[in-house]
């Protein structure tokens, strides 16, 4: 996989728990991700294949999409690193469970085809990393998120944030030493 992320095109959105994503059946759908779990199971199928992509869900409209590089009046922005975060259910705090690197995102929900679901982003699926539970060990600090479904690797003028960009070294070390994919083992 080609790394060579930058936090400007970094996005860190908030998803609920699932330990095999993609894989309703095998889980059951998401917990602790809100309300938006309760009626839209979606953001459980951030990380299934369909046709060697990963069609994800951020359940709020990416008005800023600029902010990752988009040219002004651009809907959509490629390239774009999309750090899926989900708290775990023990209460121990946010950790990284998944990511997906040079992905499409489209500042509004678009129908994926016959599949019956909405998305706004999407990338290959060897650019995809879900990580096994053991591995979900890459805490969000309390001042990362918070309680907001999503954050930008950069401040609005263009400052890096620390805990996303120590995130974006530890991605980028996991993906160099091979690191265990639930993604790669789903298709073996």
């Amino acid at each position: 996989m080609d790394m060579a992320y930058t936090l400007e095109r970094a996005i860190f959105i908030k998803v609920g728990w699932m330990n095999y994503y993609g894989f309703l059946s095998e889980d059951g759908g998401p917990a602790g991700g809100g309300e938006a779990n309760a009626a839209d199971v979606a953001e459980g199928a951030n990380f299934k294949e369909i046709k060697g992509r990963a069609y994800g869900l951020v359940n709020v409209t990416l008005t800023h999409i600029g902010r990752l590089g988009a040219a002004p009046g651009s809907s959509t922005q490629n390239g774009v690193l999309v750090v899926s975060v989900a708290s775990r259910p023990d209460g121990t705090g946010q950790v990284v469970v998944g990511w997906q690197g040079r992905a499409m995102l489209r500042q509004r929900r678009k129908e994926l085809g016959d599949a019956d679901r909405l998305y706004n982003y999407e990338a290959k699926i060897e650019n995809s990393v879900l990580l096994p539970e053991d591995a979900r060990t890459w805490k969000i600090p309390s001042e990362g998120m918070g309680t907001a479904k999503l954050a930008y690797g950069c401040t609005e003028s263009g400052r890096p944030l620390k805990w996303a960009a120590d995130l974006l070294q530890e991605i980028e070390k996991y993906e160099e030493d091979g690191g265990e994919n639930l993604l790669s083992a789903a298709g073996d």
